[in-house]
């Protein structure tokens, strides 16, 4: 038995494929995410355009992930058009939101969120957002699962979430293949809050069905480097391992063992533009 609930990010690139796969997760008993960010092709064309009416194709929706959420109005104006938007019930129910913090505001505005939905209850779970909240708030690097930083991150906001009595839905690991730094910082995050509802994100099959480690594997954790050349040199790196490793023009690339979103590519773009390089 898993020691928390996994769910894995799908793009929707080949839909009847997605599906077949989404029924293989199903029955190992890991969630899907369908992320319409990376079904994007492209993330340098501003004239994207993703209508995808998924309820039609069959696809066992559930509920919707709410990106950028920064006040609860934003939530309760989401439920109030869902419930107008009869073409999207699922088995005769609404579709669930669970709001995602992603920014700055949306970090500073969760406690209130969470205390305006004491008697609604409107929603039962919040997602992280690490990748679009290191983008909006300017950190470079971005911190990894085996940074301090990282964790100087998650802890207070998991712990709010869990105080509320709501789930907590971890970030995505951005490392596809070190299954071991998976379950070592899944494990710590158990660790820091035993009787905690919490739920993590993969992005690939072999993390998603892999089984739960027979010893505990210790996270180590560092301390992230912050020389300015260092952050230079990384910044590039990630620029040219993100355009390389982009498959089939997607709005990812992945070099290695890291996944890396457009996200980490365009705060690599600003941070090199505000420093001085040679």
């Amino acid at each position: 038995m898993r020691n928390m609930n996994l769910i894995q990010y799908l793009p929707l690139t080949h839909p009847k494929a997605t599906l077949r796969f989404v029924k293989r997760l199903n029955n190992a008993g890991v969630m899907s995410i369908l992320d319409l960010e990376d079904s994007a092709q492209d993330p340098f064309d501003i004239d994207i355009q993703a209508v995808l009416d998924i309820c039609r194709t069959g696809f066992p929706v559930t509920g919707i992930f709410l990106p950028m959420v920064e006040s609860y109005a934003q939530i309760k104006e989401a439920q109030a058009m869902l419930e107008d938007a009869k073409s999207i019930k699922t088995n005769g129910h609404g579709l669930e939101i669970v709001p995602m913090i992603e920014t700055v505001a949306g970090m500073n505005a969760l406690q209130s969120m969470l205390e305006s939905d004491a008697h609604e209850q409107s929603f039962s779970k919040v997602h992280y957002g690490h990748f679009d909240y290191c983008l909006d708030a300017g950190l470079w690097p971005f911190p990894d699962p085996n940074h301090d930083s990282f964790w100087r991150l998650i802890e207070p906001m998991t712990r709010l979430i869990l105080e509320h009595k709501k789930t907590y839905i971890h970030t995505p690991f951005p490392f596809m293949d070190d299954i071991d730094l998976f379950w070592a910082a899944s494990l710590h995050l158990i660790s820091l809050f035993p009787e905690g509802d919490i739920w993590a994100c993969t992005l690939n099959s072999e993390t998603s069905l892999s089984k739960d480690p027979e010893q505990k594997l210790l996270l180590q954790i560092h301390t992230q480097e912050h020389l300015t050349e260092f952050k230079i040199q990384e910044a590039k790196k990630i620029q040219k391992d993100f355009l390389a490793g982009r498959a089939n023009r997607r709005s990812f690339g992945v070099s290695g063992n890291r996944f890396i979103p457009p996200h980490q590519y365009f705060a690599a773009e600003q941070f090199l533009k505000t420093t001085h390089t040679d």
